[in-house]
Parts: structure tokens; C-alpha cells; sequence
């Protein structure tokens, strides 16, 4: 069975900000050290759910027979990943992107996204018995 992991790929994890509000500098600034572990669990969290929405359309958008039904792939799916996120405990939206401009301007942090998300991820692959 093919592992959790690597139908997701925790490597674009971080690619999936939902680009329907702008990033700011000061958002890309803010350090590390400005967001406490719950929210950077929180934004984890989030992330994985945005990565399953993206997953899933990602396939259906390979199967879609013209322009017209990928853009509405598209737009459901950034529909999709604005409420998952908005819904999502322990994070905003905003603070949803602020710790993704984070990530994209500091690549120590990335790292440890990355890192927290493949823990997450090998977590889920325990629990569906596809640990390898």
C-alpha cells in the first residue's frame, strides 16, 4: 500500500499557502521566535489538511477534459483550503500566512515545518497501518 507520506509529499507542504490575501514584509519578517508552539502545531495541523485538498485536486485536475473544468477545480479547491483554514483550530488565516511567508523567507524554519509535518505524517501512516 502506498504510504500516507508519499501520496501527500510533505516536500510541497509549504508550497500551499492559499494566495487569496498578499504576504507582506512584515509578515515575512516576523521570526521564528514570534509564534508559539501551539500555533506552529496549529499551522501543522492546517497544513496537512491544505496538502490533502491540493492532493485531491491535483488528481481531479489531471482528469479534467478542458480549461473551463480545471480553473473550476482550481477555485473549489482554493475554496477548499480558505475555509479548511479558517476553520482550523488554534490558527487564523492571517497567522496561517504570516507563518508561511515565515517559512518561505527563513529555511531554518521551513526545515522545522518540514520536519514537524513528516513526524505528523509518519503519525498517520501508524494509525492507517501503512508504516513501512
Amino acid at each position: 500500500m502506498t504510504s500516507f507520506c508519499k501520496l501527500l509529499g510533505v516536500c510541497a507542504l509549504l508550497a500551499l499557502v492559499p494566495l487569496t490575501q498578499p504576504v507582506t514584509s512584515t509578515q515575512a519578517a516576523q521570526g521564528s521566535a514570534e509564534f508559539s508552539e501551539e500555533k506552529i502545531d496549529a499551522f501543522v495541523n492546517a497544513a496537512i489538511d491544505v496538502a490533502i485538498i491540493n492532493t485531491a485536486a491535483k488528481d481531479a485536475f489531471d482528469k479534467a477534459v478542458n480549461r473551463q473544468e480545471q480553473d473550476s477545480i482550481i477555485a473549489a479547491a482554493r475554496n477548499e483550503m480558505d475555509t479548511s483554514i479558517e476553520n482550523a483550530p488554534g490558527i487564523t488565516i492571517e497567522e496561517y500566512i504570516a507563518i508561511s511567508a515565515t517559512a518561505e523567507a527563513n529555511p531554518t524554519f521551513a526545515e522545522m515545518l518540514n520536519q514537524r509535518a513528516m513526524a505528523k505524517f509518519k503519525m498517520l501512516d501508524d494509525a492507517h497501518g501503512n508504516a513501512e
